[in-house]
């Protein structure tokens, strides 16, 4: 068996043993409304019903100086999406996009597109932001 068809095999059946609805809000050119000089930053979201979101992972580190015990810790997540459950004129770029999931907002740190067929995302967890 080719790595491929590997690869493609394991990503369906995760999809359907393990299905997370999660949204992807791209954000669009952002323009300037001339009359108020309000900066518009429209953004579209996108609905993906079958991604596969990995366990959270959380590091804590001690940073010399400050007087808390976990000066700085930092939540990370891997997500996995089949490019077939992208919408055709969506092109994932890690600068103009963020990931809902349960009302928690993430930022994607890394993306590699895998085979041309599952993007492997790198995610990291926007802190105080709720949807």
């Amino acid at each position: 068996m080719n790595e491929f068809n590997f690869i493609k095999r394991t990503i369906y059946d995760l999809k359907r043993r393990y299905p997370t609805q999660i949204t992807l809000k791209v954000a669009q050119e952002t323009a300037v409304d001339l009359t108020s000089g309000e900066i518009l930053s429209p953004t579209t979201d996108y609905i993906i019903d079958r991604a596969i979101l990995l366990p959270k992972e959380t590091k804590a580190y001690n940073i010399p100086g400050l007087n808390t015990p976990a000066d700085l810790s930092i939540t990370t997540r891997q997500l996995l999406i089949a490019a077939e459950d992208l919408p055709a004129n969506l092109e994932l770029r890690k600068e103009n996009t963020q990931i809902i999931y349960n009302n928690e907002v993430w930022d994607i740190s890394s993306l590699d597109l895998i085979e041309n067929y599952v993007y492997d995302i790198k995610l990291k967890e926007v802190e105080g932001s709720i949807t």
